[in-house]
């Protein structure tokens, strides 16, 4: 019987996980050690002309924090960031990095500045420390340089393959206020995955911008909101709590606004009578009407009708991609389809259009919840 199991065991093929699978564990070279304050913030304005992009920022973080910077397109993310890394230095207010602060900063546009007649390999072999030496062509694997790719020259790399190059230089190098414009544009769903697990177990600082829900979700213990001509926001919590509590906030504007109780004005303000529709006042605060014309209120009833349903559309979408995206992943966890190549990669392709397709879902979402908010 113990001769027929060996027999047995002997026919069995052994499972090759395909490189792209393989889990990677990278950890951070030791960062210098900071002081308690991470960075300070001090009265932060920024304008493009009459356009003010960022308003009256103070803000003081803490070492060890995770901040997702969050907003719309031309909110003034990217903006903050180059100012807090020192790129942007025309600004109105101050920016104060803590004692034994030292600042990594990654934007799309770091890939521009690599010109080196190095190769994959050799580029970053210039920055890595001596105990990650012999993980380093795990690294590069990781970041989606595999076989030959590592031997290719900088100079001849797509703008796709400097940004991983850059990201994976600037991970390699010590620091502990790491500043991270869109890290994850260009990376498979297996390096996000090797990103994400080093900057959750990473001891120093990290703010960020992603557009990439389930990285911000994982990774953000604080959230700043900005948006153009308002001032920003802190949110103590992750993404998910941000998110509530947005919704929680547009919800009690909107029921607010349907009934504003009589109060004194505060200086600088005009009183509100009660039922008056503070919209309806002129540029110089004279009341311009009390009530809804007939045929404005339907057209505004049409308007969120619409709102509503495709609210209605956005979250059963979202339930649905949710649902096949755990599919996805069940299968490709079956032991015959993740030996498959092809088949894994095909699984890969439809994920990470499920994630971007979420993504999108999600801000629309917001914008969606935020205009029913003013109905």
């Amino acid at each position: 019987q113990v001769q027929s199991r060996i027999k047995m065991l002997e026919k069995i093929i052994p499972i090759e996980i395909p490189e792209g699978m393989k889990h990677i564990h990278f950890k951070f070279p030791p960062a210098p050690r900071s002081g308690k304050i991470a960075l300070r913030i001090e009265n932060l304005g920024k304008s493009y002309g009459s356009l003010k992009v960022i308003e009256d920022l103070s803000l003081e973080v803490e070492r060890g924090r995770k901040i997702a910077f969050v907003g719309p397109n031309g909110a003034g993310k990217s903006t903050l960031m180059r100012i807090i890394a020192g790129v942007d230095r025309d600004y109105t207010g101050s920016i104060i990095p803590g004692a034994g602060v030292e600042i990594a900063y990654f934007a799309q546009d770091s890939a521009e500045k690599m010109s080196s007649s190095l190769n994959v390999e050799q580029e970053a072999e210039t920055v890595c420390p001596n105990e990650l030496a012999p993980k380093l062509r795990n690294l590069l694997g990781a970041f989606l340089f595999r076989g030959d790719d590592v031997g290719k020259s900088v100079s001849v790399l797509s703008g796709g393959e400097r940004s991983r190059l850059a990201l994976l230089k600037m991970l390699l190098h010590p620091a502990n206020l790491l500043v991270l414009d869109e890290p994850t544009n260009h990376l498979d769903l297996t390096s996000k995955d090797v990103l994400l697990e080093a900057l959750k177990t990473f001891e120093g600082t990290v703010l960020f911008v992603s557009h990439d829900r389930g990285f911000i979700d994982e990774l953000a213990d604080l959230v700043l909101e900005l948006e153009v001509g308002t001032t920003p926001r802190l949110y103590y919590g992750g993404y998910s709590y941000y998110l509530e509590k947005k919704a929680s906030l547009l919800e009690e504007a909107r029921i607010g606004s349907s009934s504003i109780p009589p109060r004194a004005a505060s200086r600088g303000e005009a009183t509100i009578q009660a039922g008056e529709n503070p919209a309806f006042r002129s540029e110089d605060g004279s009341k311009a009407g009390t009530a809804l014309s007939w045929e404005e209120e339907k057209a505004q009833k049409a308007r969120t009708r619409k709102l509503k349903k495709r609210e209605e559309e956005i979250l059963r979408r979202l339930e649905n991609l949710a649902e096949g995206k755990k599919a996805l992943e069940r299968e490709m966890a079956r032991p015959e389809v993740y030996s498959d190549g092809p088949r894994v990669k095909k699984i890969l392709a439809a994920l990470a259009e499920m994630e971007e397709e979420t993504e999108s879902l999600n801000e629309e979402w917001v914008e969606t919840a935020e205009a029913l908010s003013v109905k």
